[in-house]
């Protein structure tokens, strides 16, 4: 049947005038195949025209709001559905009618549809449909405070007491403003049998209204029903401003002694307020005159306020004396015991400014009260020592924030700073008391009693460690930051919680494929990165490998990794990827032993041919693996038999000291070439063949290092037989020196001795004395000191005090060098008009002039427009002279500039009697 057919049956009241249930369903499946055969405004119409005419059905207003909700026109249908609704109500349907009431309220959520939803529930008489009709209600008109009573009711009705007493509180600010005194009392009453001291609260609350509109006698009365409940609890204190407000009220309308009544009342929140922190309460009280009905009640609580702000016996802190007990308060001086000042006497207003009250465990004032019980902590209880000092510092602190508190008060002596914190940080981590999920960052806070330490869902108990992985949270991922930081902050991390490695592969995954992929990223980054994208993401081990080889072809070290299992893992997946040689050679030169040992473990793996190889190419590239070179060659060296590839060992020990070498590789190798050391008998009788020759030519030719290890090298070299070669660098060095002092502008290239000033010499020379003299005195004292703060693998100070050290004795030794072998600019042959060393050339270019003074290395200090002799504007002036024209500068700004004068320039300096 289509609904141009069905629809009459509606309009003539034969088909839902009843709104049951089943005509409910059968309008609204009307109004549905309305929808379906798009006649919705049709039907609207049709039904809009019968509501014209007497006497339409309740079907006829329901069907019809049902047709202009589905059309979008919500307001018609929702005036249609509460204007069917009072018809309904009127004739005490109350099925229908809550039904109506809830489709109302599915639109548009009214008062009028909430009322409507109330009554037909109320006629119902059915819980909790009832009590659940009322709450909403509630919640569409909250200001509606009959309906909240009515509510309160039917709660008391149901057997909700708690529910009821909630609501009860929070009607009394309600009950105060609309002067329903005999209510909001009798709430109190309610709430004060049951002790609801949250309830009590809000009555406290909303005493100053009840106050503030004269009705101080009511006043008196709910405030002595509230505070005599909350006192059952301990909890009147929270009443104490509420009560302090009404005190005033009625002193301004009164006077002092309408404030009397209260007395009581405000003496027992006191007491229970800030009188908690009061060691002796009743003193206070009698003091304050609280407890004396003839001091005014203003004046005995402003005298309480005074005593009770620096109460006898309260324990505090000052900034000067450091922590301290109240002794008197009299309201004018106050009298405090310190550690260091017995009895010391300051005004109350100055007290007020300079004293800080503290709880009886602060850790300062422990200090101070129970000195042994602070030693005791310190040395068996770390954990409890980080506690305490958590709780000062609000709850959490990094590291350094503790450190320095600890120190700074004197809780923990510097010196012995690092031996507790080591202890300190593995007791933190089993304290139930301490939230370390985040001690990867250095960071403590103190655990939430009673809660999972990281809060999660399903977390372990306080005390679990596991709870504390499970709920850690993870570290951010710092897009600002350097690679090395993050992939640092990713280690500390998943040391300490490894559970949570899958997590962390979700924020940091794309992080490290990128890293690990990007080929101009650092080779040490791209490793540590590579190593955990190749577990994570095993699928793309094959991607990994091929980036292996990249790196090595980079020419990285297995020390550029800074931890053994990452060398470890590396060594291992350069062996998969099918660079075993070079991964062996690099890992055997590792700091680390068993990253030594695993190579060596490979290279046991080779063939004869193999190890052989691996060995020559270990010898020829000494300088690329320094550490596992010396170590071969101390194993050769100290065999029966002298090795045949000897000649090759001993240019291998030269290039150990050749660039930079450390200072104890330095000395072995200088023993080994000594006139009494082992080179000189094993290199006896053997003529070394020619690529070893040509190996020491270029060598010695090209020498990077100091002459400290040059010219012992030149002596070996000569004991060997090949005294031509020593001779040769000797000359070249000398012609050289010649060049620079005898032939003006003829100077000669990479000229490697010392020129200066005599000036210059002099202030160098002061500088040696003044390193010298810090060497002997003040840099051993810092050592000294620091040697005293504890374990030295943690000591800062330690490290710090020992790398001065060694960059003072590098200092040292580098100007010891420069000023024996100095030559000085004042003996440089000078001819006149000719620029060479120590002369002021002012040149000119297109009325623009410039003035250069050519002088040493490191001269700037003795004025403007100083350059030294090998910069490349001083070589294209050397030799030049007056009117002479050169170029200058690069590309665009290259300029023809034009000699207008020469002149002889020397700073003045006594001449120094030890060079010459």
């Amino acid at each position: 049947m289509t609904v141009r057919d069905a629809l009459p049956a509606v309009l003539r009241g034969e088909v839902g005038d009843d709104l049951s249930v089943a005509a409910r369903a059968q309008l609204e499946t009307l109004a549905h195949d309305a929808q379906t055969e798009k006649r919705l405004a049709w039907m609207r119409d049709e039904l809009g025209g019968r509501l014209k005419q007497p006497d339409p059905s309740w079907g006829v207003y329901y069907l019809l709001s049902a047709v202009c909700a589905l059309n979008g026109e919500v307001e018609r249908a929702q005036q249609t559905l509460l204007a069917v609704g009072e018809k309904v109500l009127a004739k005490k349907k109350w099925e229908p009618l809550a039904a109506i009431a809830e489709r109302s309220l599915s639109l548009v959520q009214t008062q009028a549809a909430a009322r409507l939803l109330v009554d037909a529930h109320e006629g119902l008489g059915k819980d909790p449909a009832r009590l659940d009709a009322l709450s909403r209600a509630w919640a569409i008109m909250p200001d509606d405070l009959e309906l909240a009573q009515k509510l309160a009711k039917r709660l008391g009705d149901a057997g909700r007491g708690d529910d009821r007493r909630a609501l009860l509180g929070d009607l009394a600010p309600r009950f105060a403003e609309e002067d329903r005194f005999d209510d909001l009392e009798s709430a109190a009453e309610e709430l004060a049998e049951h002790d609801d001291w949250e309830g009590l609260i809000h009555v406290a609350a909303a005493l100053p209204m009840v106050a503030s509109k004269g009705a101080l006698a009511e006043a008196r009365s709910i405030a002595d029903t509230a505070v005599l409940g909350l006192s059952k609890s301990g909890r009147a204190g929270e009443a104490l401003e509420p009560l302090r407000k009404v005190v005033s009220v009625a002193i301004a309308a009164e006077g002092d002694a309408a404030a009397e009544p209260f007395r009581d009342a405000i003496t027992e929140a006191l007491k229970q307020g800030p009188g908690k922190l009061v060691p002796k309460l009743d003193d206070a009280i009698a003091q304050s005159g609280l407890a004396d009905g003839e001091t005014p009640l203003p004046r005995a609580i402003e005298a309480f306020d005074t005593i009770a702000s620096l109460a006898p016996g309260r324990g505090v802190l000052h900034d000067g004396f450091g922590p301290g007990r109240i002794v008197s308060n009299d309201t004018v001086n106050i009298v405090v015991d310190f550690m260091k000042s017995k009895g010391h006497r300051m005004p109350y207003v100055a007290a007020r400014r300079t004293l800080t009250p503290v709880a009886e465990d602060d850790i300062r004032l422990v200090r101070f009260t129970n000195p042994a019980e602070v030693t005791r902590m310190r040395n068996d209880d770390q954990a409890g020592m980080v506690v305490s000092a958590l709780k000062v510092l609000g709850g959490a602190a990094d590291a350094n924030r503790l450190k320095l508190f600890l120190i700074s008060t004197d809780l923990v002596p510097a010196k012995d700073w690092t031996v507790f914190w080591r202890k300190a940080k593995v007791a933190a981590e089993k304290d139930p008391r301490i939230d370390h999920a985040r001690a990867f960052e250095q960071f403590y806070k103190l655990a939430r009693v009673g809660r999972p330490i990281g809060g999660g869902p399903g977390a372990a108990g306080i005390g679990s460690a596991e709870g504390a992985q499970d709920s850690a949270p993870l570290p951010a991922f710092e897009v600002r930051k350097p690679t090395k930081t993050n992939l640092g902050t990713m280690r500390k991390f998943l040391a300490q919680h490894p559970a949570l490695e899958d997590a962390l592969k979700g924020r940091f995954g794309r992080f490290l494929r990128r890293v690990t992929l990007d080929p101009d990223a650092d080779k040490a980054d791209r490793a540590r990165a590579g190593l955990y994208f190749a577990r994570w993401f095993p699928e793309q081990r094959p991607v990994w490998l091929g980036v292996v080889r990249a790196l090595w072809g980079l020419e990285i070290a297995i020390g550029d990794l800074s931890f053994e299992d990452e060398q470890l893992a590396f060594l291992a997946d350069s062996r998969e990827a099918g660079v075993a040689a070079e991964a062996i050679l690099s890992a055997l030169d590792s700091r680390f032993s068993a990253v030594r040992d695993a190579a060596e473990k490979l290279r046991a793996t080779l063939d004869e041919t193999g190890r052989a190889q691996l060995r020559r190419t270990l010898v020829d590239r000494a300088v690329h693996y320094p550490a596992a070179t010396l170590r071969l060659i101390e194993e050769e060296l100290s065999a029966p038999n002298a090795p045949e590839d000897a000649w090759r060992l001993f240019i291998a020990s030269l290039q150990l000291i050749e660039e930079k070498p450390k200072p104890s590789t330095g000395e072995k190798v200088l023993r080994w070439i000594d006139a009494d050391g082992v080179f000189q008998r094993m290199l006896a009788g053997r003529t070394p063949h020619n690529e070893a020759r040509l190996k020491l030519r270029v060598l010695l030719r090209q020498w990077r290092s100091s002459d400290r290890y040059l010219f012992p090298a030149l002596d070996a070299v000569a004991r060997a037989g090949l005294a031509d070669e020593k001779q040769w660098v000797l000359d070249h060095r000398q012609k050289k020196t010649d060049a620079l002092f005898s032939q003006v502008g003829e100077q000669a290239e990479d000229f490697d001795v010392p020129v200066m000033t005599r000036a210059t010499w002099s202030r160098l020379q002061h500088e040696l004395e003044d390193l010298e003299r810090e060497l002997k005195t003040t840099i051993p004292q810092s050592i000294q000191k620091a040697r005293e703060l504890g374990d030295l693998k943690e000591n800062a100070e330690y490290h710090s005090a020992k790398l001065k050290q060694s960059n003072a004795q590098k200092r040292a030794r580098s100007l010891q060098l420069r000023i024996t072998r100095a030559r000085f600019v004042e003996d440089a042959e000078y001819r006149e008009g000719v620029a060479g060393l120590g002369t002021e050339v002012v040149l000119e270019s297109g009325g623009e002039t410039t003035s250069y003074w050519i002088l040493g290395d490191g001269e700037h200090h003795l004025g403007e427009h100083v350059i030294s002799h090998q910069t490349p504007i001083a070589r294209a002036i050397l030799g030049r002279g007056t009117g002479d024209s050169l170029e200058l500068g690069e590309g665009e700004e290259r300029r023809t500039w034009r000699v207008r004068s020469v002149t002889r320039r020397l700073p003045p300096a006594e001449t120094p009697s030890s060079a010459s």
